[in-house]
C-alpha cells in the first residue's frame, strides 16, 4: 500500500457523489450526468431483452419460453447476409456453451485453475478504472498462460500513476484511455512487487504530488526495486503485452470470460446497494447471498468501475469482483456494508449498467516477447493448450478432434479460432433441426423487407443445411415463410401464411392496414454439447497456408507406428522433410523417417542419402535417445546435394517458419547441424536445450537474436557461418548476403538478471565467419568462464572494428578430463580491425596454434609469438614477430617506447625550458627503470618531479602498479599547485596514440594545460570521439583549463569506467550530452565555467546516486529542473550562475545549489520552491 499521505490511492474506491451538473464519474474521470448513466443503465436492459430472445432461439427455437413477447430485439429485417448469420453466430455460441461459468470455478477453468485474484483494496480516490484494468490484465495473463493468477499481480499503481498522461485522486479516469495506456505505455504493466514497494519509500511523508511528478516518481520506483525478475523493463521491452476491444453483446462478454477470465465494465451504484449487501455480508460470498437487484426507488450515487467474471444464464445474473477488498479483513473500512467475503457479488442481467453496450471491454494479454516469462518469443505457455488433431482433409485445412469432457462445442471454436458457424455446416451430424424456428416481429415489415428476409434467410439456411427433400440432417430446411396476423377493430386476428410464391402473386394479401404481428419460421440447427468421444471435423483453410497459426492451437497427431518416438516428433519430423521437399506427402515422408531402431552401440536411427520423387538428392541423419521404453529425437543433420530445376545455391531449403514451428516439437533436440539457403535466425530456437549449433547458409539476413543463447547453459559448438563455397555470391532480390549487425551484449555474462536461465559455460568453438557482423569483437560470450574454454574462433569476413581484446589472452581451454589442450585457431581476417596487437597475446605462447590476422589494413604492433603458432598477416601493418618473447618485456617495452615518443609531444608544448626539463627527467627514469621499478614486496611506484621553482610553478607525477607480474603505467598527473601558472601544453593530436599504448591508465589528469601550439600555428584543441575506445579504462580524466572548444562527444557515454569527470573552466559550447547518463560508475561530473547552453537532459534522471554535479557559470543553461529528477536522492547539482528556475522535486530540495551573483561582486542565494 502506497503512504497514507501520499494517498490511500492507486488502490481506491470510487465514491465520488454525483451532486447537480456534470460530475467526473469516480475512478474514471467521465463528464456524466445522472440521466447519462440512467441512460446506461437502460442500454443493459435493452441488451438483456436481446440476450433472452437469444436463449429462447438457442433453447427452444423461439417457441414455448412464453416470457417475451417477440424477438425483433435482436434485429429487424434480415436483408443482408451477414445480419442473419450474426443471429446465428449468437443463437450456436449461447447454445454451444456452458449456462453457468465462474472463473472461479475450477472444474469449469482451462487447467483446473481458479483464476479470480484475492480482492484488490482500495482507498479513497477515482482510481476504480485502474483496479479493474489490473485485475482484468492479472486474469487474461494467467488464463493465456495457465499459470496461477497470483503470479501476474499487477500493480494498480503503476497504471494509473505512471500511465500515458499521469493522474492524480483528482482526475479520475476514463476506461478506454486506461485501455490505450496499456498499447502506449506498455513499461508501466508491472508485477506489485516490482513497483509498489517502492513507490511508498519514494512517496514516504509526502502529500499526493502533482501530474508533472510523477514521472521522476515512477522511474525511480521502478528503478528502484531490488527484485531482479524486475530488471530491464522499458517501453521498447515491456514485461506484458496486451490489446483491447469493446463488447457490444451479452453473448460476446460471456464468450470473453470463458475465454481471457473477466471483462471489464461500468457500474451505477444506488443508495440500496449497501442495504443489500449490508453488515453481515462481510462474512459470506458471493455464492451464498442473493444477487442485487436494484429497488424502483433507489436512487443513483455514483459511477463505478469493476470486472464481470461469471455468470449464470439460468437465473440471469453476473458475477462481479469488486475492488473494495475482502470483508473478512479486519483493517478493511467498510463496516456497514458494501462488501462480501470473497470480495465479489451477484447482480442482475440488465440493472445498474453492468454489461453496457460499447462500455464494456475485454482485454487479451500475454508475456511480451523477449520478457522473462516469453525469452525467445516462442510463447512457450502454447504448448499447454495445444490440442491433438488428426487430418481429414489436410490439403484443405481440416482434422478431426475428438472431445473430452472439459470441451464445449463454443470452446472448440474458440480453442481452434473458426467460425462457428462453418464448425456447425462441417458437424451437422451431432444436432437435431429445429424445422419452424420462430423469430417474432414486433414492428410491422414492408414488402421489400419481407421479400428480402426470405430470400436472404433461404440463401443461408439452404446453403447450410441444403434443401429439404435433400438427405442430411432433418431432412435439410425449410423453404421460410411469415406467418403474419392481422387484427381488426375488434381485436379479432387473422392469420396468413406470408411465403415467396404468395408475395410475387398476391402481396395484398401480406400488406394489409392495420395491426399486424408477423413470426417468421424457418428450419435451423440446435447446437447442443456434444458427448464426451464426439468426434468432430475441425476446418480452417488458413491452416493449409500458414503453419504457424495451426501451430498456435494444435499438433498433429502421428501414426504411433514408430516405436521410439512420440507422435507429436513423428509429424515434426515429418514436416522437417516437407521443407527440404514440399512434393512429398505425409505417407512418403513418413516412410523416409524410419525412426524404428537404432544403430548398435549409437544414437544414430538413420543416416542415409535420399533422393525423392521429385529428383531432390539430400543427406539427412536422425539421432534418437536409445530408450526401449519410448526415446526422443536428439538430433538432426540435413544438406541437399542436388535439386530438379533448381540451380546453386537455391536448391537449399530456407530457414522458414515452417522449419523452425518443426524444430521447436522436437524438444529433446540437442544437436542441430544443417545447410540452408536463406532466412532468418528466429529467436524462438532459443527454446531448445541444444549443445550443438550449427546453421550453415547461404543467403541469411537479419540479426542474431539477443537471448539466443539463454538456456544454452551446455551449448560447446555455435556456428552460424556462410559457406565458403558462395562467400561472393549476393541475391539481386535481397542484395548482399550475410547476418549484420553487432554480436548482442545480452550474449555476455552480466547482460540481464532478471533471467534464472544460464548462458552457455562450456562454450569451446565458435564459427561466425562470413556475415556482415559489425561492432567490436567479442571479449566473452556465454556465462562464467567461458572464454577461458575457447578452443577455436572463426570471425573472418565480418565487419568488425575496434582493437583485438586484451581478455583473449586468457584464453585457457581444457580437455574432457580437465587437463590444459591446445587452442587450434582465432581467424579474424577480412575485418576492419585496427591499432596494436596486444602483447598480452604472448601468454598464449605454446598453446595457439594458428593465427590469421590478414585484410586489416589498419591492425599494426608486432605478434607476440614465437614461430610454435603460425601466424599470417598480409595486408596489415603487423611488423612480424615482437623481438622479445614473453609478455612482461613485450609490455614494459611498449609502455617505454609509448612515453619516450609522445610524453613531450603531447604534453610539454610551448613550455619553458624548466617545466620541460622536470618532464625530461621523468620520461628518462621510467625509460631506464620501467620493469624494475617496483621493489620487491611492493605493489606500485611513483615517478616524480617537481618545478625547480617548487610545485606552484609545476609537477609531474607518473604512477606504476605491479599487476599480473607486470608493471603498468597506471597514472599520469601534469599540473601546478598556484592557477596563475600554466602547467603545460596539451596536444591532443599526440596525447591519443601515447594513450593507445598504455593499457591500464587509470588517471590521466592535466590542469592548466593551455599553452599548446605547434610551430607558429595555435592549436585548437578539441575533445577527441574516439578517446573513450582509445583509453577505456579511465577512471578518472581531469582537463581544467586547458582551452578545450566545441562540445562534449555523445561518445563519452560509452566510457564504462569512468568515474571522476573534470572538464571545467574551458570554452566547451553546446548542449550537455544525455548519453552521459551510462556513465555507472561515476562519482563526480564537473562541467562548471563554460558554454553550454540548453535545458538539464531528463535522462540524467539515470546517473548513478552519490554523485556531485557542477554546472556553475553556464549562464545559457535554462529551463527547469525535470521532475524525472525526483530518483535523482542522493545526487547534488551545483546550479549557481546558471538559468534554471520552476521548482525543485520533493524531496531534493537541498540537493540544489541555485545562487546567483550581485553586482558588488556577492552573491545572494535563490532558492526554488519545492514541487508540490
Amino acid at each position: 500500500m502506497f503512504s497514507s499521505r501520499l494517498l490511500a490511492a492507486a488502490l481506491a474506491c470510487c465514491t465520488l457523489l454525483l451532486l447537480a451538473g456534470p460530475r467526473p464519474t469516480a475512478g474514471q474521470g467521465l463528464s456524466a450526468t445522472n440521466e447519462q448513466l440512467g441512460a446506461n443503465a437502460a442500454a443493459t436492459a435493452t441488451e438483456f431483452d436481446t440476450f433472452e430472445d437469444l436463449l429462447a432461439l438457442s433453447t427452444t427455437g423461439g417457441r414455448g419460453r412464453g416470457s417475451r413477447s417477440g424477438s425483433s430485439n435482436l434485429g429487424s429485417s434480415f436483408r443482408e447476409a451477414r445480419d442473419f448469420e450474426q443471429l446465428q453466430t449468437s443463437v450456436y455460441y449461447v447454445g454451444g456453451s456452458l449456462p453457468v461459468y465462474n472463473s472461479f470455478n475450477t472444474s469449469q477453468t482451462p487447467g483446473g485453475l481458479n483464476y479470480v485474484p484475492y480482492p484488490r483494496e482500495q482507498g479513497s480516490c477515482n482510481s476504480c478504472v485502474g483496479q479493474a484494468v489490473a485485475a482484468a490484465v492479472q486474469m487474461s495473463l494467467a488464463y493465456t498462460t495457465r499459470e496461477p493468477v497470483d503470479k501476474f499481480n499487477v500493480s494498480a499503481g503503476a497504471l494509473y500513476y505512471c500511465a500515458a498522461g499521469g493522474r492524480t485522486c483528482k482526475t479520475g479516469w476514463d476506461i478506454p484511455a486506461a485501455l490505450r495506456s496499456l498499447e502506449v505505455t506498455p513499461q508501466w504493466m508491472l508485477p506489485r512487487k516490482c513497483f509498489d514497494a517502492a513507490l511508498q519509500s519514494n512517496s514516504a511523508g509526502a502529500a499526493e504530488p502533482d501530474i508533472s511528478d510523477f514521472a521522476g516518481i515512477c522511474r525511480a520506483s521502478a528503478a528502484g526495486s531490488k527484485d531482479p525478475e524486475c530488471a530491464a523493463v522499458t517501453k521498447e521491452q515491456p514485461r506484458y503485452s496486451c490489446s483491447f476491444k469493446s463488447l457490444s453483446s451479452f453473448w460476446q462478454v460471456q464468450q470473453h470470460i470463458r475465454t481471457h477470465g473477466s471483462v471489464i465494465t461500468r457500474i451505477a451504484v444506488y443508495d440500496d446497494f449497501n442495504v443489500q449487501f449490508n453488515s453481515s455480508a462481510r462474512f459470506k460470498t458471493a455464492m451464498q447471498l442473493p444477487p442485487y437487484s436494484r429497488n424502483t426507488t433507489a436512487k443513483l450515487q455514483y459511477g463505478h468501475a469493476a470486472v464481470i467474471v461469471g455468470y449464470n444464464n439460468t437465473e440471469y445474473t453476473w458475477t462481479v469482483l469488486n475492488s473494495w477488498g475482502s470483508g473478512t479483513d479486519p483493517s478493511n473500512p467498510r463496516k456497514t456494508g458494501g462488501v462480501t467475503a470473497d470480495g465479489m457479488f451477484r447482480i442482475r442481467m440488465g440493472v445498474a449498467g453492468v454489461g453496457t453496450p460499447d462500455l464494456t471491454y475485454g482485454v487479451v494479454c500475454e508475456p511480451a516477447p523477449g520478457s522473462v516469462d516469453n525469452m525467445h518469443a516462442n510463447s512457450p505457455w502454447l504448448k499447454k493448450s495445444r490440442l491433438p488433431l488428426k487430418p481429414f482433409k489436410k490439403e484443405e485445412g481440416c482434422y478431426s478432434y475428438t472431445m473430452t469432457a472439459s470441451d464445449t462445442f463454443a470452446s472448440v471454436a474458440d480453442h481452434f479460432d473458426v467460425d462457428i458457424r462453418s464448425l456447425v455446416s462441417n458437424n451437422l451430424e451431432l444436432f437435431s433441426i429445429i424445422p419452424n424456428t420462430t423469430y417474432k416481429y414486433q414492428t410491422t415489415l414492408s414488402l421489400d423487407e419481407m421479400k428480402d428476409t426470405l430470400r436472404v434467410v433461404q440463401n443461408v439456411t439452404h446453403g447450410l443445411l441444403g434443401d429439404a427433400n435433400a438427405p442430411g440432417a432433418g431432412g435439410g430446411a425449410i423453404e421460410p415463410y411469415f406467418i403474419c396476423t392481422f387484427f381488426d377493430a375488434s381485436g379479432k386476428g387473422t392469420p396468413v401464411k406470408c411465403d415467396k410464391a404468395t408475395l410475387e402473386s398476391n402481396p395484398a394479401t401480406c400488406t394489409r392496414s392495420g395491426t399486424v404481428a408477423c413470426s417468421l419460421f424457418y428450419s435451423d440447427v440446435n447446437v447442443t454439447q456434444p458427448a464426451p468421444g464426439s468426434v468432430i471435423r475441425v476446418c480452417n483453410p488458413d491452416w493449409s497456408d500458414d503453419i504457424d497459426l495451426f501451430n498456435e492451437v494444435a499438433y498433429e497427431q502421428g501414426t504411433g507406428i514408430y516405436r521410439l518416438i512420440p507422435e507429436k516428433q513423428e509429424v515434426a519430423l515429418r514436416r522437417v522433410l516437407q521443407v527440404i521437399d514440399p512434393a512429398l506427402t505425409d505417407a512418403e515422408a513418413s516412410r523416409l523417417i524410419n525412426c524404428s531402431s537404432l544403430e548398435p552401440n549409437t544414437d544414430w536411427a538413420l543416416r542415409r542419402t535420399i533422393t525423392t520423387r521429385s529428383r531432390v538428392h539430400f543427406s539427412l541423419a536422425i539421432g534418437c535417445s536409445n530408450n526401449e521404453a519410448g526415446g526422443d529425437v536428439i538430433g538432426l543433420y540435413f544438406r541437399v546435394l542436388s535439386r530438379a530445376g533448381s540451380v546453386f545455391p537455391k536448391m537449399h531449403p530456407n530457414l522458414n517458419e515452417q522449419l523452425v514451428l518443426a524444430l521447436l516439437d522436437l524438444p529433446e533436440l540437442y544437436w542441430l547441424y544443417i545447410y540452408v539457403y536463406g532466412g532468418q535466425v528466429a529467436p524462438q530456437l532459443g527454446a531448445l536445450g541444444l549443445s550443438y549449433f550449427s546453421i550453415n547458409h547461404y543467403c541469411m539476413v537479419g540479426q542474431l537474436p539477443p537471448n539466443l543463447l539463454y538456456g544454452w547453459r551446455n551449448l560447446g559448438t555455435l556456428f552460424v557461418t556462410r559457406q565458403g563455397d558462395a562467400l561472393d555470391y549476393n541475391d539481386p532480390a535481397i542484395g548482399i548476403c550475410g547476418i549484420s549487425g553487432p554480436i548482442p551484449q545480452q550474449w555476455k555474462n552480466t547482460t540481464r538478471k532478471d533471467v534464472a536461465t544460464e548462458l552457455p559455460n562450456f562454450l569451446s568453438d565458435i564459427n561466425l565467419s562470413g556475415n556482415l557482423l559489425s561492432g567490436s569483437l567479442p571479449e566473452i560470450i556465454g556465462g562464467n568462464g567461458v572464454i577461458y574454454n575457447l578452443r577455436n574462433l572463426q570471425l573472418q569476413r565480418n565487419r568488425f572494428t575496434g582493437r583485438v581484446p586484451e581478455a583473449w589472452s586468457k584464453l585457457q581451454p581444457e580437455n574432457d578430463q580437465g587437463k590444459p589442450t591446445q587452442i587450434t585457431t582465432i581467424n579474424i581476417q577480412q575485418n576492419q580491425l585496427e591499432g596494436p596487437l596486444p602483447v598480452s597475446l604472448s601468454s598464449l605462447e605454446q598453446r595457439l596454434e594458428y593465427l590469421y590476422l590478414d585484410g586489416n589494413v589498419q591492425l599494426s604492433g608486432c605478434v607476440p609469438l614465437t614461430p610454435y603458432t603460425t601466424v599470417t598477416f598480409t595486408s596489415t601493418q603487423v611488423a612480424g614477430r615482437c623481438a622479445g618473447s614473453s609478455a612482461k618485456d613485450l609490455m614494459h617495452k611498449q609502455q617505454r617506447q609509448a612515453i619516450s615518443t609522445y610524453f613531450l609531444q603531447a604534453l610539454g608544448v610551448n613550455v619553458d625550458r624548466d617545466f620541460r626539463f622536470m618532464l625530461r627527467v621523468v620520461v628518462t627514469e621510467i625509460n631506464n627503470t620501467l620493469g624494475a621499478s617496483v621493489q620487491p614486496g611492493q605493489v606500485s611506484k611513483t615517478f616524480q618531479q617537481n618545478h625547480p621553482q617548487g610545485e606552484q610553478r609545476g609537477f609531474c607525477k607518473v604512477s606504476v602498479g605491479l599487476i599480473d607480474g607486470i608493471e603498468y603505467i597506471t597514472g599520469i598527473e601534469v599540473g601546478a599547485t598556484d592557477q596563475n601558472y600554466p602547467a603545460a601544453g596539451l596536444n591532443m593530436r599526440r596525447l591519443l596514440p601515447m594513450l593507445q599504448q598504455l593499457p591500464r591508465l587509470r588517471v590521466l589528469d592535466c590542469r592548466s594545460c593551455y599553452l599548446a601550439s605547434e610551430g607558429p600555428v595555435r592549436l585548437t584543441n578539441r575533445l577527441p570521439d574516439t578517446l573513450p575506445s582509445v583509453a577505456p579504462n579511465l577512471a578518472k580524466l581531469a582537463l581544467t583549463r586547458c582551452g578545450i572548444v566545441g562540445p562534449v562527444p555523445r561518445s563519452y557515454g560509452n566510457w564504462t569506467n569512468m568515474e571522476e569527470l573534470f572538464l571545467d573552466a574551458n570554452f566547451l559550447t553546446g548542449r550537455l550530452p544525455s548519453e552521459l547518463a551510462k556513465l555507472k560508475q561515476l562519482k563526480v561530473l564537473f562541467l562548471a565555467s563554460n558554454g553550454f547552453n540548453g535545458a538539464l537532459p531528463a535522462a540524467w534522471s539515470a546517473l548513478p546516486k552519490e554523485l556531485y554535479v557542477g554546472l556553475d557559470f553556464n549562464s545559457n543553461i535554462a529551463g527547469t529542473i525535470p521532475s524525472a529528477f525526483a530518483s535523482n536522492t542522493g545526487t547534488f547539482y551545483n546550479l549557481f550562475n546558471t538559468s534554471i528556475t520552476g521548482c525543485v522535486p520533493p524531496g531534493l530540495l537541498g540537493n540544489f545549489a541555485t545562487w546567483r551573483p550581485l553586482p558588488n561582486g556577492g552573491f545572494s542565494t535563490r532558492d526554488l520552491p519545492s514541487c508540490r
